[in-house]
């Protein structure tokens, strides 16, 4: 088995063989850089994956895919990427786009969408959009709970988001009423013990009466 390093090495040559051979616009390139950007993505090589990622979309539009769901899945890599550096302002218009994108093609309350909007609720709050954040938080909420059920993890997790983002708003009073549920719920579900619940109960005692 290769080590990482190995695996590095081999990806980068794959793709330049690719573009030596085929071009910078050929099927088979372009397979080459997703390769290449979702190992980089993968093990922390931020401003690589980023990279790669670009090059990939302006292949595909070359192509005549700017409006495929291949390229809207990179969009939210390369959304998500700029949060991960620092760069919400670059990621907001991303993000902002590939949820757009999302709604159209997936629907309103579809996993993909969802994890869409939560990178973009925590980009709103990143740039003080708090007003937005909450909307945003709200939409997930609803949309987990449709589709996941109120139990589910990920519908916790957006609860646990939408009371982020009541409180940066000042907003303490459905904040509290939330973690109140927040935390019979995760005690029910993770245990007393587990971080997330001991989160939400230092959450709840740092709130103003």
């Amino acid at each position: 088995m290769a080590s990482p390093g190995q695996m590095r090495t081999t990806l980068e040559n794959q793709l330049q063989r690719s573009k030596r051979w085929f071009g910078e616009d050929r099927k088979v390139t372009v397979n080459a850089r997703i390769q290449l950007a979702s190992y980089y993505d993968r093990h922390g090589y931020w401003a690589e994956a980023l990279a790669v990622w670009q090059e990939a979309v302006a292949t595909l539009t070359r192509r005549g895919q700017a409006d495929s769901e291949t390229r809207w899945n990179i969009e939210f890599s390369i959304g998500r990427l700029y949060r991960e550096l620092d760069q919400p302002d670059a990621a907001l218009p991303v993000l902002e786009s590939v949820v757009e994108d999302f709604r159209r093609r997936f629907g309103e309350n579809d996993r993909r969408t969802l994890t869409a909007m939560t990178w973009l609720s925590g980009t709103l709050r990143k740039l003080g959009e708090h007003e937005r954040a909450v909307e945003v938080s709200r939409a997930v909420v609803a949309g987990c709970t449709h589709t996941l059920g109120p139990d589910d993890p990920a519908t916790l997790d957006a609860i646990a988001g939408l009371i982020t983002s009541l409180g940066r708003s000042n907003e303490f009073v459905e904040a509290r009423v939330l973690l109140l549920t927040l935390i019979d719920r995760r005690t029910q579900t993770l245990g007393a013990d587990h971080p997330k619940t001991k989160w939400a109960e230092t959450l709840l005692a740092s709130y103003p009466d």
